[in-house]
């Protein structure tokens, strides 16, 4: 198992507390359990390799974004997986969801949504080039550039 983190630039620094990757390679007959804990900053995540069952409190299971955002939580969730995976994520500040999207952080409080769903289709071409980049410093530039732009892209929410 692979988990590094990388910081972001410094006109991002305000919002990002960094860039962070997940990477496993497993065997089908041990599958790997992710426990994500109770916190107050929320998360983008991409799946670029494999995809998460949520465990969920009855005893079922159901499948997890590919893309989205991770709501700041009060509880912990379970995923599991069964396959080699790769996950690639941006951990923001508590205050940088309305900062960078207008949008006020409670709407997404023990949330978790897909990136197409909030953004719509800029959410759908963020995910397609995060999925196509050749390697994690091109996932950075990517969703950098894309954070950057945020401003002028989300008006729409003010």
């Amino acid at each position: 198992m692979k988990y590094y983190t990388i910081q972001p630039s410094s006109e991002l620094s305000g919002y990002v507390r960094y860039f962070w990757v997940l990477e496993c390679d497993i065997s089908r007959d041990q599958p790997y359990i992710h426990r994500s804990m109770a916190d107050g900053c929320a998360e983008l995540i991409f799946h670029y390799q494999g995809r998460f069952d949520e465990l969920l409190i009855n005893g079922t299971s159901e499948k997890s974004f590919i893309s989205g955002i991770h709501g700041q939580a009060q509880k912990h969730s379970r995923f599991t997986i069964n396959e080699s995976f790769g996950i690639f994520g941006v951990y923001l500040y508590p205050y940088a969801l309305p900062k960078l999207f207008s949008i006020p952080a409670e709407e997404f409080s023990n949330q978790m949504v897909d990136i197409a769903s909030l953004l719509g289709q800029k959410g759908k071409d963020l995910e397609e080039q995060i999925m196509l980049a050749g390697d994690n410093s091109q996932r950075v530039k990517i969703l950098s550039a894309f954070l950057k732009s945020t401003k002028s892209l989300f008006k729409i929410f003010s």
